[in-house]
């Protein structure tokens, strides 16, 4: 929010008092209560002039801290295994204690929705397995290792580049639907024809509904990602993939 809209909403919070858009007479008043979430600190906001010190005042009434993952290392267990239960698997999988300790350990950055991503993809690449080991886990959990090859089928979307900048693009595409369609061949293992639903909470956890956006979206969000655009249609090994993922 500018500083304008904040000092906009300043003088309605301050008498409860405003006009509508185009109405220069009359006004209204009204009774509201805000509740505000930042994950940058409100003194640095302030120091770099993006939010206003008297507003911040007026909204800060009552402040909460929510502590990040690294700070509640005594939650990871539960809530990895809580993912588990969301996934349908309570009973059919475990986490070693390896695994445990490795989760443990790690800082999460990107917090709750961090370890959730995490647990999801070690589900996929467990297979049927009954426990979940440390080769199960994304590479990012595993900083010693440059370049890992999980279960030798999938090359990590973090794997070492070739050395021609001008074939990343294809590369990481490449990498991305290998990873989609591995992870659909597995579920569709042991799912069967009831695979598609849990393949798609898996690819779009943030989605209420398990069908809430289908393989055009998905094959979309692939080709159309943070590498820039790049004619797929005309590479034959993604163009292939794509064909047998929407299959």
């Amino acid at each position: 929010m500018g500083q304008g809209a904040q000092a906009k909403l300043l003088r309605v919070l301050q008498d409860g008092r405003f006009r509508k858009v185009g109405v220069s007479e009359e006004e209204f008043t009204a009774d509201i209560q805000l509740v505000c979430a930042t994950n940058i600190e409100p003194d640095t906001l302030i120091r770099e002039s993006k939010l206003r010190e008297d507003f911040y005042d007026r909204i800060a009434a009552v402040t909460v801290r929510t502590p990040p993952l690294r700070e509640c290392r005594n939650d990871i267990p539960e809530l990895a295994s809580h993912f588990l239960r969301q996934l349908g698997l309570a009973g059919k999988k475990r986490l070693s204690s390896a695994v445990t300790e490795i989760l443990g350990a790690f800082d999460w950055p990107g917090n709750v929705r961090q370890l959730q991503r995490a647990i999801q993809e070690a589900v996929v690449r467990s297979e049927d397995e009954a426990e979940i080991v440390p080769a199960h886990l994304p590479a990012f959990l595993h900083p010693t290792t440059s370049h890992r090859v999980p279960l030798g089928i999938v090359p990590s979307i973090g794997s070492v580049l070739p050395e021609d900048p001008s074939t990343w693009p294809a590369t990481r595409l490449l990498a991305e639907v290998e990873l989609a369609l591995a992870a659909r061949r597995r579920i569709q293992a042991y799912k069967g024809r009831q695979w598609k639903a849990e393949f798609m909470r898996l690819m779009y956890p943030h989605c209420k509904a398990a069908n809430a956006k289908g393989f055009d979206d998905l094959v979309k969000r692939l080709t159309q990602g943070p590498w820039g655009e790049l004619n797929w249609r005309q590479i034959p090994s993604v163009r292939n993939l794509i064909e047998e993922l929407t299959s």
